[in-house]
């Protein structure tokens, strides 16, 4: 390269960033001729491949209690009202977050049991 000046790459980047649309597409042409080249961009068929699926939400969720919070003896009251367990069997139930509290409900029965536990001070998710 004779009696060039040589730029850097992130000079090139900035100048060309400051033209109009026009002018770099003037600037393309100019370079598709000096060059013997096109900038045309080329379409290449393209195999069939799996189609995209929109997410499917499950039909049934599974309750889990994730921690009994600072109030453990009020999540241990509600959790025995809900499982009909004893005392002590609700209790190592509790004591053993996380676990799945209950399993299979409708989305709507399983969010009204985390909304109880949270009420009750404990933190609970959907599965």
């Amino acid at each position: 390269m004779s009696a060039t000046v040589k730029l850097e790459r992130e000079q090139v980047l900035d100048f060309l960033s400051g033209l109009s649309v026009l002018e770099l597409n003037g600037l393309v042409g100019e370079l598709e001729e000096r060059w013997g080249v096109s900038a045309a961009v080329v379409a290449h068929p393209v195999a069939p491949g799996p189609v995209a699926v929109a997410p499917v939400e499950p039909s049934t969720f599974d309750v889990e209690l994730v921690d009994f919070g600072a109030k453990k003896l009020q999540v241990i009251r509600r959790v025995r009202q809900i499982k009909g367990l004893g005392l002590r069997e609700t209790k190592e139930l509790v004591e053993s977050a996380p676990v799945v509290l209950a399993e299979g409900l409708e989305r709507d029965e399983a969010q009204a049991l985390v909304d109880q536990m949270v009420e009750a001070g404990a933190s609970a998710r959907l599965k």
